[in-house]
């Protein structure tokens, strides 16, 4: 019988052991917390680009955002970075950076870059003048201003990035100056007498206005840092496992009979990127339930590069110590593709396949409701204007329950997607949407639909605080059958990240639209969800989060259960606590709580849990 304990002792063992192992790793990063971190008193006048040489170390450029980051933490009561006055005390976090071994012309080995410190002329903003023509690598014809070599004596100047094309470093150079950075683009020419575009940061430069957002300004940055000028090798690919012990009061999700238990999730998987470039990873957000797959639209990330690629996958094996009935292994495997044909003209494609479990005790039926299902997206993009972007999208989403008794949910959705953006600036726009989602069902043909949604709304990535999208219109819902038509209602969607200090950021969402049922005895429903994450970086290496989650679902069509007879309606809430910890740059831990509770109007249905976790993070 399902939930009963079963009397696998080994399986226990290797549980516990592996609980037992988390713990003791807790105390060995506590320990060790501030072991990186070292005090230098400034005996003279002198800049931190000065300073981190002296004390014999080096700064490689893929982790200069990093080092920043964390030094701004730990120096809140230094200004600048290049005039920290004698006297000062100043702690450098040497996790960031590399220990200087110099060669017989004293120069850094093993692909880090050395930072001058021989006193050179203030930076001026006067490019050295060329003979005059177009810039190496440009037509005749091409009247863009040339670009000045650049002036390698300069040590006012630090360099933080390297591009192969001018277009993408005048880009990086444009948006990056919008965070009060002071910048300066030069062309360096190789020995094959090939143009490099060299963006570099001078010293003088305001650090906490322009470290504002610096992480914004990492996720621009996909052209080739200065690194790859000297043979340093970058890796395109990023395994990782992560091990991760929970307890839960209520494992099945149940009103009544709760059942406890201990169990780990062990997730092996790896992150493939090309070419290389130090972004984050965002994964798509589906649901089964999402007419088209897509729960609320993503916020978009800018392309600089002309092609970039990423495949991921990820594997969930659940072990329970009790229950084993409940073990499942979950795959996960995404792929996306970018490419610009030119400026006017992009292309995306995204792929999302799952092999995975409805949340236990959300559904009607007892068991495990396991399924696979498939999220292929295609968009165009093209620019008609200065003010203008047409944008096109085909959506296909299969969605296929193991067990028979979920038969009636399998289906395929193909949604068509046109839209029209007018910018009303630099980074915001004002758009029009139509979107049309054909959902048909392998069995259920009763359930059989047509959406027509019609969107009006704002797309803004103005400042380096602040993006996100929100839109709102009319849905109407059509079913094949006559008698089933759903009628129309107030659709909304609204996803926004605002930064509310340099160690602080806010993410709220929001959306109203129908869902697909996941009960046969009715047709659809109306969800609505509104949730507000905190994310704050305590210490250089330690964070916290707070999420919560409010979200009502109406049903439609009336449901007996028992004496009772009405449209069914649930109200879910939740909140995550929880802290990570960093201990080095491939190692974290975290620890956690959430709390999860669905109240009904059938009091069948109501549920509450709370879960306790550890997880163990590795990415070599």
């Amino acid at each position: 019988m399902r939930g009963l304990p079963t009397p696998h002792y080994r399986q226990r063992v290797y549980s516990t052991i592996f609980a037992i192992f988390l713990l003791l790793c807790c105390p060995y990063f506590i320990l060790t917390a501030h072991a990186e971190n070292i005090t230098v008193t400034v005996e003279k006048t002198t800049s931190l680009i000065a300073l981190i040489e002296e004390e014999g170390y080096s700064l490689e450029d893929d982790r200069i955002e990093e080092f920043l980051r964390a030094f701004v933490v730990l120096n809140e009561d230094v200004p600048h970075i290049g005039h920290i006055p004698s006297g000062s005390t100043v702690i450098l976090p040497t996790e960031q950076l590399t220990k200087r071994e110099t060669d017989s012309k004293g120069l850094a080995t093993a692909g880090a870059i050395v930072l001058p410190v021989t006193p050179g002329p203030a930076a001026t903003g006067s490019p050295v003048e060329m003979p005059g023509g177009p810039a190496a690598g440009r037509g005749p014809s091409d009247a863009a201003p040339a670009i000045a070599l650049c002036d390698n004596k300069d040590a006012n100047l630090k360099e933080v990035a390297t591009f192969k094309d001018r277009e993408s470093a005048e880009k990086f150079t444009e948006e990056t100056g919008k965070f009060g950075y002071k910048l300066h683009l030069c062309r360096h020419l190789t020995e094959d007498n090939r143009s490099l575009y060299r963006v570099s940061l001078a010293q003088d430069s305001p650090l906490k206005d322009g470290l504002q957002q610096a992480s914004e300004v990492n996720s621009m940055n996909e052209g080739t840092v200065s690194g790859d000028i000297f043979g340093k090798s970058t890796k395109f690919y990023h395994p990782f496992i992560s091990m991760t012990a929970f307890f839960s009061d209520n494992i099945l999700n149940t009103g009544k009979a709760k059942k406890s238990d201990f169990f780990a999730v062990l997730s092996p998987g790896i992150w493939l990127e090309l070419p290389y470039g130090k972004k984050t990873l965002r994964l798509l957000d589906s649901s089964t339930k999402a007419p088209g797959g897509y729960i609320i639209e993503m916020l978009a990330d800018d392309v600089y590069r002309h092609v970039t690629a990423s495949l991921f996958y990820q594997a969930d094996i659940d072990l329970f110590s009790r229950y084993s009935s409940e073990n499942t292994v979950r795959h996960r495997l995404e792929g996306a593709a970018k490419y610009k044909f030119n400026r006017s003209l992009s292309l995306a494609v995204n792929d999302q396949f799952l092999s995975s479990h409805d949340v236990r005790g959300v559904s009607a039926s007892e068991g495990l409701d396991k399924y696979r299902s498939n999220l292929f997206d295609l968009v165009a993009a093209y620019n008609t204007g200065r003010k203008t972007l047409i944008r096109a999208g085909y959506t296909n989403f299969f969605v296929d329950y193991t067990s028979p008794r979920n038969a009636f949910r399998d289906r395929v959705d193909n949604a068509f997607t046109g839209a029209f953006f007018y910018k009303t600036g630099p980074k915001t726009s004002l758009f029009g949407e139509y979107q049309l989602i054909n959902i048909s069902y392998d069995s259920n043909s009763k359930s059989d639909s047509k959406e027509h949604l019609f969107w009006l709304g704002l797309d803004w990535n103005a400042t380096a605080k602040t993006r996100g999208i929100v839109k709102a219109g009319y849905g109407n819902k059509h079913f094949a059958s006559v008698t089933g038509s759903g009628g129309g209602e107030f659709i909304l969607e609204g996803n926004v990240e605002h930064t509310l200090t340099s160690r602080m950021t806010l993410t709220l969402k929001a959306w109203r639209k129908t869902n697909e049922s996941d009960s046969d005895a009715f047709r659809y429903l109306i969800a609505n969800s509104l949730s507000a994450g905190l994310t704050r970086q305590i210490t250089p290496k330690l964070s916290g989060y707070v999420n919560l989650v409010y979200s009502r679902s109406y049903y439609r069509n009336p449901l007996l259960v028992g004496a009772d007879v009405n449209e069914r309606s649930d109200s879910y809430y939740s909140l995550g606590l929880g802290a990570q910890y960093r201990y080095q740059k491939w190692m974290t831990a975290e620890a956690g709580y959430m709390y999860y509770n669905r109240n009904s109007n059938f009091a069948a249905y109501d549920y509450s849990s709370n879960v306790l976790y550890f997880k163990c993070n590795l990415s070599p």
